[in-house]
């Protein structure tokens, strides 16, 4: 839970050396069994990232998938910064977490309302049946330990999480953010990577946090 508020990279690191079966040493070479990016990349797709969510777009991109195996890259694949995921596959990711677990299909409404004449808001409810692709096989336990941390990313506790200038927006919003490192690349010179390093600015979260209806990815890229 700690971990989740204050974004901790060295728990992910010591996480991903325990699931590769390897020993970290300090000032020593790493080695992890390969496996583990099979290990990390079939877990994540149950909540939907790294795969097609299905949406009804007509082309929908996959994101980045890295090709290398080296041990440190496991490291950075641990904290979100070797493959990577659109803005739909965050939402699809952080709306099974919401829910309890159920990975829903996405879908586009054409408006969730609209103003009549005389002002006043009119609500179109809509019929679909939700899909589910899905259903993550975790205890209400661990489910509570994910979400817990979500809600303390934002409030915290006995400090700060790394979202706590949302903590007084209503309805409670419980989330998680991300920054990931990337360099600026010239369009006339693609090939070319400079030495400016920008930051990739991610938010996503559900409010209210107690029974969620709404589910939100924000990303800065640059």
């Amino acid at each position: 839970i700690t971990a989740l508020k204050y974004s901790s990279n060295t728990y992910q690191f010591y996480t991903a050396i325990k699931v590769g079966g390897g020993t970290y040493q300090y000032d020593k070479p790493l080695s992890v069994n390969p496996e583990a990016f099979d290990i990390y990349r079939n877990t994540f797709a149950e909540f939907g990232l790294g795969v097609k969510t299905g949406i009804d777009l007509p082309v929908e991109s996959l994101g980045y998938k890295g090709t290398s195996t080296q041990s440190g890259h496991l490291l950075d694949f641990s904290i979100g910064q070797y493959d990577t995921y659109t803005p739909i596959q965050l939402v699809q990711y952080i709306s099974t977490i919401a829910n309890g677990g159920k990975r829903l299909q996405p879908y586009i409404v054409q408006s969730v309302g609209k103003t009549s004449k005389d002002g006043k808001k009119i609500y179109i409810s809509y019929n679909k049946k939700p899909n589910v692709q899905q259903v993550i096989p975790w205890t209400l336990a661990e489910l509570n330990v994910v979400q817990t941390g979500f809600y303390r990313v934002v409030h915290g506790t006995n400090g700060w999480g790394t979202a706590h200038p949302l903590k007084n927006v209503k309805p409670s919003i419980s989330g998680k953010t991300g920054t990931a490192q990337t360099f600026y690349y010239d369009a006339e010179h693609p090939n070319r990577k400079h030495n400016i390093e920008l930051i990739n600015s991610t938010f996503i979260g559900y409010a209210p946090s107690k029974n969620p209806k709404l589910a939100v990815a924000v990303v800065f890229p640059g």
